[in-house]
């Protein structure tokens, strides 16, 4: 009995380490295409790589890579290409925010939530127990000119809200949107006021794009976005991506 035990939870570590054959690599959905997944790095708003990414690489359901590509061939169309932070989000690697959040660590905070204490991040809905992206569906993307170079490792600017407030801007060589990725703050709601017109125009056209070809946004962050008819809407994985 005890053999039979070890084998099925060797069996199950196993299976959960791989791909499943429903997923894809965001890389090779088209080669224009970059990804920065910054989770893999410690350049988000935990400071810290995040358990469940073992390599510095994406991926996502098959059903949304092909609603992905069509976004992508619309906005080359214009220029631009699509550049992806998060993807498919392992549930261990929620689970490691959900911990991040009881510690005393504030290293990122100036950063990516200025105005929040840590366990506020949860109650105002920027930190979930359990999420989208873990059901393969969800991705955080931004835009990015073709002749641009992406830079991961962000460059620090400072800044100053509409109303006069001073922040951090951390510019990686992608289209300005007036915030950047997972800062968790109201100039982070997609028709915030406390963002200037032409970051306002960049936002609602890469929402435009997202909605054309299925993609359903969220109010709170302008780069996130769930395939409206996602294949797994009620499945959470956790295998890890490497």
């Amino acid at each position: 009995m005890m053999k039979k035990v070890i084998f099925t939870l060797f069996c199950f570590a196993y299976l959960q380490a791989q791909v499943p054959v429903d997923f894809i690599r965001v890389l090779d959905i088209d080669s224009n295409i970059r990804i920065c997944p910054r989770y893999a790095m410690r350049e988000n708003f935990t400071a810290g790589v995040v358990t469940g990414y073992q390599k510095e690489d994406l991926v996502l359901t098959q059903q949304a890579a092909t609603a992905l590509l069509a976004v992508e061939q619309e906005v080359l169309k214009d220029g631009y290409t699509l550049v992806v932070y998060d993807a498919y989000r392992p549930q261990r690697a929620v689970q490691n925010f959900v911990d991040w959040s009881y510690t005393q660590d504030t290293t990122g905070k100036a950063y990516y939530y200025p105005n929040l204490p840590k366990a506020s991040l949860f109650k105002k809905g920027y930190v979930a127990f359990k999420s989208g992206h873990s059901r393969g569906s969800t991705l955080d993307l931004t835009l990015m000119r073709l002749e641009d170079t992406l830079q991961c490792l962000p460059s620090v600017q400072k800044r100053k809200l509409t109303n006069g407030k001073p922040f951090y801007y951390l510019q990686d060589g992608t289209l300005d949107m007036g915030s950047h990725w997972d800062m968790l703050h109201e100039v982070s709601h997609t028709e915030s006021d406390l963002v200037d017109k032409q970051f306002l125009q960049n936002r609602l056209y890469l929402r435009e794009k997202m909605r054309q070809f299925g993609f359903r946004p969220i109010a709170i962050e302008w780069w996130h976005f769930t395939l409206q008819n996602e294949p797994f809407p009620d499945t959470y994985f956790d295998f890890v991506v490497e």
